[in-house]
Parts: structure tokens; C-alpha cells; sequence
């Protein structure tokens, strides 16, 4: 599915973004906050879970592989994120529910 485009003076032509939450920048910064904010929206399929790499997330964020593991390794810790370690496979993040956050 093409993803849609927004339009306009502000905008130009904006074909994706990644949100950044406020209270993540705060708490954490600001890539750790386009870290959640992108396995956030990869985390919307169907099944909630995050299945893009790390690789992918890098080249999208323009940062590199290890500093996003870490920075999900953050999240993870805080209980933004939770990780689910599957033997053999790659890891796979999905974004802990609110009232499921792990403090």
C-alpha cells in the first residue's frame, strides 16, 4: 500500500514521518525518542510487533545499527518497549501498552 502524502507550504511533499514524543525527549532524547517513535509504527500491523531490523531503522533514522539497539535496549529497560528474544531469530520489539508499563 503507497503510504499517503501530505501536501502543502509546511509540508512540501511529505511521503512518511516518524513522531517524536515530548515526554520521551525529556526523559530520554531526541534519538531515542525517533527510535520508539519508529518501531511505534512499524509496531501498528496487525499482530503489534515491530518487524522491521534494526538495520531498517537505522537507514530510515540515519543513525547507526548499534546505536539503535541500544537505544531500544533503553526503552526496553524503562518498559516502553518490551522484547521478545526469540531463539535462533533476530529479536522482536513491540511497544508495551500503557498500563502494562514495567517501571
Amino acid at each position: 500500500m503507497a503510504q499517503p502524502k501530505l501536501s502543502g507550504a509546511a509540508f512540501g511533499e511529505l511521503v512518511e514521518f516518524t513522531p517524536c514524543y515530548a515526554h520521551l525527549i525529556k526523559e530520554f532524547d531526541l534519538e531515542t525518542a525517533a527510535v520508539y517513535g519508529r518501531i511505534k509504527r512499524y509496531s501498528s500491523m496487525d499482530d503489534g510487533k515491530c518487524w522491521a531490523s534494526l538495520d531498517t531503522i537505522a537507514v530510515e533514522l540515519g543513525l547507526g545499527r548499534d546505536t539503535i539497539r541500544r537505544r531500544a535496549q533503553r526503552l526496553a529497560k524503562a518498559g516502553y518497549l518490551v522484547r521478545e528474544d526469540r531463539p535462533g531469530l533476530t529479536s522482536v520489539y513491540h511497544v508495551a501498552l500503557p498500563k502494562r508499563r514495567v517501571r
